[in-house]
């Protein structure tokens, strides 16, 4: 995914039906920033 005048790419991978990894660059830093997404169910009270 590319962010319109932002220098960030963000790259996804499918771990599960349930999980999403991530990793993020930013340009001009050198370090990749990593997360996971999870798929929350609807029904879920918060």
């Amino acid at each position: 995914m590319l962010y319109d005048d932002q220098p960030i790419v963000d790259y996804f991978r499918r771990i599960d039906q349930h999980r999403i990894m991530g990793a993020m660059t930013i340009g001009g830093d050198e370090r990749i920033y990593f997360f996971e997404l999870k798929r929350v169910d609807e029904a879920c009270a918060w």
